[in-house]
């Protein structure tokens, strides 16, 4: 009833290391899922890095039988996501023809960049997030008007200075998704 999980963190201190890491957690709380955290890495936005650091995660939790006590990994990029699978695939356990997430667990990433979406139809990347790259530049540029004191035709009244973030929804990419 707990989903044992490991989490990939970009750059220790990174607002958006901390963000995307605390906001996954609380979304799995709200799904009504309880959570441990077996072990949490910082890997700098990198594969390279995310794989050397992962191979560590993996074998410190292995159980007595040698099996994976992961049952997900939460990724705040997909490049590191990616770095996840790539060690996972040097294992002498891995079959290429079987999906990756059953044969190990689940691996999500956030950025749907091309080579995560080829990863996904290739049943290795379980999903990723597209942030809503147009709502933030909109939203990038009436906060420069508002700050510059600049007036344009659309309306400032949902922009407050006083707000220290601003949220955007993301589109949830997974195999389904790809293939409608």
């Amino acid at each position: 009833g707990v989903i044992q999980l490991a989490l990939v963190k970009g750059e220790q201190g990174h607002q958006d290391s901390e963000q995307r890491s605390n906001n996954c957690l609380l979304g799995l709380k709200e799904l009504n899922y309880d959570y441990e955290i077996l072990q949490s890495t910082f890997c700098d936005w990198t594969s390279e890095t995310s794989f050397t650091e992962f191979e560590k995660i993996y074998l410190n939790n292995l159980d007595e039988n040698g099996t994976s006590k992961i049952e997900l990994v939460l990724s705040n990029n997909d490049a590191m996501a990616l770095g996840v699978i790539d060690y996972l695939k040097t294992l002498p356990i891995y079959n290429k023809d079987i999906a990756i997430e059953d044969q190990f667990f689940p691996i999500i990433g956030v950025d749907a960049t091309n080579v995560a979406l080829k990863s996904i139809k290739n049943n290795e990347l379980s999903g990723t997030v597209q942030n809503d790259y147009k709502v933030q530049v909109e939203l990038i540029y009436k906060l420069a008007c508002k700050i510059l004191n600049i007036h344009y035709d659309s309306s400032l009244e949902d922009i407050s200075l006083n707000k220290k973030i601003y949220y955007t929804k993301g589109t949830i990419i997974t195999k389904d998704y790809l293939t409608k």
